[in-house]
């Protein structure tokens, strides 16, 4: 063979290598792509099924609550059941809560003398509530109801007089036509709660004689949420009165900070895009749109548990607001699925050491400028105070080489 023709064989195949090549190289950035894609398509059938699921929940437990009070309200007015037998009603209401698991409360308060007669959940237990004039000085007296029907007397919880004429919800009921709803508030015995109110009339013409209530445990019902989100991608985040981007995560006892979420729910605006979930609130089936929501996977809980706080809110939640309350900002981050960074605070037990949140602003300010006295400053920071795991977060992105101004945030 003559060497041109050798030559011009290597060139063909040279050619075809680099076509190989190229082809190669499209072919693995095709498949960079579509596993992005495919990775995206998955966290949105996720985040699907968790919204679906959420909202299914939600529907069979705050959806039940007219068609409680209804049933009772109705059956009172027919006369199927006296609203002035409040030992009657007790048994029917210890019955119905037996039946309806995230339930707290179902309970009666008399317009005329005050009374006031319920079943609650304590524990494995319900517990008959009641605190009438004309018993025991009115002072309240409970009983654990017992599967055989039997009530088995217990000291109360809170054995003072209880009126129910003195709350809100009482009058919601009468003022409100229909089933309405009262904003969270805490609940005598303690926690976090929302009520269903319903005035019940009685007589003839019929005149207003009582309300009638369906309580439920924001704690009870964030758990069963959050079971349902971890069967698929994580956590819950409980989201209060706000908009898309905003978020409220909680971790561990929130009892401090019951009167601080209280707050800064009160007159926002209510759930707007992705994550609102429409509930059934009134008898006629009109939909209304709750102040829950469960999001797609940990967004901010997984940077609770990398940067050990308790509580983070964006700056959007805490826009105007006049929370007596004292955060920190812990800088700006960029979670997956989010369009720009939120600037995020952690809530602070106390009025915290100046010295140390004066040090640790210095030191966020260096990261975010990526400071070469940073690292320097960052350990004299650990030093005195210990190790603070957002400094840490914002060091080790500036050591990668990535710069600090937002932190990327590559999983949920």
């Amino acid at each position: 063979m003559k060497p041109r023709y050798i030559r011009i064989r290597i060139a063909v195949l040279s050619i075809v290598m680099l076509l190989i090549t190229a082809s190669l190289v499209t072919v693995s950035v095709k498949w960079v792509i579509s596993s992005f894609e495919l990775a995206s398509q998955i966290q949105e059938r996720e985040a699907q099924t968790i919204f679906e699921a959420s909202a299914a929940e939600l529907n069979n437990t705050f959806g039940r609550a007219p068609a409680i009070l209804n049933k009772f309200s109705s059956n009172m007015a027919v006369g199927a059941i006296s609203y002035t037998d409040l030992d009657k009603l007790a048994v029917l209401f210890a019955t119905e809560l037996r039946n309806a698991p995230f339930l707290s409360w179902v309970s009666y308060g008399t317009r005329e003398e005050g009374s006031f007669v319920g079943a609650t959940r304590r524990g494995d237990d319900i517990v008959i509530n009641m605190s009438v004039p004309s018993r025991e000085q009115g002072r309240t007296q409970e009983w654990v109801f017992e599967k055989n029907g039997e009530w088995r007397p217990i000291e109360a919880l809170v054995p003072a007089r209880f009126d129910p004429r003195g709350r809100e919800w009482f009058y919601q009921g009468y003022l409100r036509p229909g089933v309405s709803w009262t904003r969270p508030y805490e609940f005598r015995e303690g926690g976090l709660g929302v009520t269903s109110v319903k005035a019940m009339l009685g007589g003839y013409p019929p005149s207003w004689v009582g309300t009638l209530t369906a309580d439920f445990n924001i704690n009870s019902i964030k758990q069963r949420l959050y079971s349902i989100s971890s069967q698929f991608a994580g956590s819950l985040l409980l989201v209060v009165r706000g908009k898309e981007d905003v978020y409220v995560s909680i971790q561990g006892d929130d009892g401090p900070f019951i009167s601080v979420l209280k707050d800064l729910s009160a007159d926002r605006e209510r759930l707007e895009g992705q994550g609102e979930i429409d509930i059934p609130m009134s008898s006629d089936g009109g939909m209304d749109r709750f102040f829950y929501a469960a999001f797609p996977l940990d967004i901010i809980e997984g940077l609770n548990k990398q940067v050990g706080t308790r509580m983070l809110a964006s700056a959007t939640t805490l826009e105007g607001s006049t929370v007596d309350q004292q955060w920190r900002s812990i800088g700006h981050y960029q979670f997956v699925g989010k369009s720009k960074p939120l600037e995020m605070f952690e809530a602070l037990h106390t009025d915290g050491d100046e010295d140390r949140l004066d040090a640790f602003a210095a030191c966020l300010y260096a990261c975010r400028q990526s400071s070469g006295e940073a690292e320097v400053m960052v350990a004299a920071f650990t030093e005195k105070f210990g190790e603070d795991k957002a400094l840490t977060l914002h060091l080790t992105q500036i050591k990668a080489g990535h710069g600090s101004d937002v932190i990327l945030l590559h999983k949920k």
